[in-house]
């Protein structure tokens, strides 16, 4: 191989490890190459109890990728729990230490990079800055309303996260706002692929470099500094983040031409994932989607709440109840019925009696629990799952307090505590 070649394979190398991204089990990665958007929850190459590594399309005109997060942990009027017992990774949610604080007992909130702060003690580690400063605003705004609204501002709150319209504006004011970007990427990405080979082959190295290092440095200051105006526009309150990005695209054409991704990927973290995908997924793609995602909603992995004290696991009900509400009413408006998907299958062997609610793996009348569910008790092939119904249509958003003796787990009813 010769001197050149290397050159170029270094920097094909270099570019392909700028089209990777590494993304917080929980997130759902919406991606769209040459068709259509697409939604991505796990990786299946390189993962962990936290997260996966996941790669975007390598040519900037025509790929785009966004994050859906939500909210990654449980709000209620108690208190904050920095779990949520519903994920949308198939595998179950990422390793966190449980953590659960009333209210008044938080007296602190700080954001230090991607890092979330309560009482000067790690809670949360975000994938982004944008997401921290995110979080920490919405807790400090929390902390310091009016306790007796609380419960309605935490309502106000969870409803934002399904505004499909408020999803379409922001999509519009990001695309124009990434129209000139993107067509820069492309004319540095044609440079260094396709015009750098070709002087390469005919020439020396010497009048190559006259004619390649001056296109090369101010396509890149370009490019750094339109990214750093749109992100400007859509993150005006994530200075560090936006400090790092143009610093990065100054000394990488790599890193330049995959800027529009760090601009395009906090975009919709804020909203739930079922939202987006009801946005960017036509019907059939939304379907699959959101079925496994309602079922480990109504079904999640055992246990529900790791914390035993009933603080915490009233705040973990109330939150789950509450979204169950708000993604019925959202499938619902999106032509789906989410309550038809917990009924039995058809059983895949005549020994097969009983199946798991959550990831509908079928098991013969021996077995006592999913095991991949965290022993989840199994339900019968022969009838409907006998769940409740919260959340039905005639009360959207369930008021927790009218649960603290019907809600049951594993049989042991749970008491709702005084508020503080």
């Amino acid at each position: 191989m010769t001197d050149r070649q290397t050159l170029l394979l270094v920097f094909g190398l270099v570019y392909l490890s700028e089209c990777v991204l590494w993304m917080r089990r929980g997130g759902v990665l919406f991606r769209r190459g040459l068709g259509r958007w697409t939604a991505s929850t796990a990786s299946g190459a390189i993962q962990n109890d936290r997260g996966d590594l996941h790669w975007s399309w390598p040519l900037p005109p025509f790929g785009s990728l966004y994050v859906a997060l939500g909210l990654p942990f449980s709000l209620g009027p108690l208190g904050i729990l920095n779990s949520s017992a519903a994920c949308f990774h198939p595998t179950g949610r990422p390793l966190t230490s449980p953590t659960f604080l009333q209210w008044n007992e938080i007296k602190t909130v700080e954001v230090n990079g991607c890092v979330l702060k309560l009482n000067n003690a790690v809670f949360w580690k975000a994938d982004s800055i944008h997401s921290a400063l995110r979080l920490g605003l919405l807790i400090r705004s929390l902390q310091k309303g009016d306790p007796s609204q609380l419960e309605s501002t935490l309502l106000n709150t969870l409803e934002t996260l399904f505004n499909e319209e408020l999803i379409r504006k922001r999509l519009a004011t990001a695309q124009s706002a990434l129209s000139s970007l993107r067509f820069t990427a492309t004319l540095l990405f044609c440079h260094l692929f396709a015009v750098t080979p070709v002087t390469l082959v005919f020439f020396d190295w010497f009048p190559s470099l006259y004619f390649l290092v001056p296109p090369l440095l101010l396509l890149s200051a370009y490019l750094s500094r339109s990214a750093v105006l749109a992100h400007r526009q859509l993150y005006p309150e994530a200075h560090d983040d936006r400090f790092r990005l143009g610093f990065m695209s100054l000394l990488s054409p790599a890193a330049a031409i995959r800027a529009i991704d760090h601009v395009q990927r906090p975009l919709l973290e804020d909203f739930s994932p079922v939202a987006v995908a009801s946005v960017l997924l036509d019907k059939l793609s939304l379907e699959t989607f959101a079925r496994p995602a309602w079922r480990d909603l109504r079904f999640p992995r055992l246990p529900e709440c790791s914390i035993l004290t009933p603080a915490a696991q009233e705040t973990e009900l109330w939150f789950r109840l509450t979204m169950t509400a708000l993604t019925r009413k959202s499938l619902k408006q999106g032509g789906l019925d989410p309550d038809s998907w917990e009924l039995p299958a058809i059983p895949t062997d005549p020994s097969h009696t009983l199946f798991c609610p959550r990831c509908e793996t079928q098991f013969t009348s021996k077995a006592k629990g999913c095991r991949e569910c965290g022993d989840r008790p199994l339900l019968s092939l022969l009838s409907n799952p006998s769940r409740p119904q919260v959340g039905a249509d005639s009360h959207p958003l369930p008021d927790p307090s009218s649960h603290q003796s019907e809600v049951t787990r594993e049989g042991v009813p749970i008491k709702k505590p005084n508020k503080p």
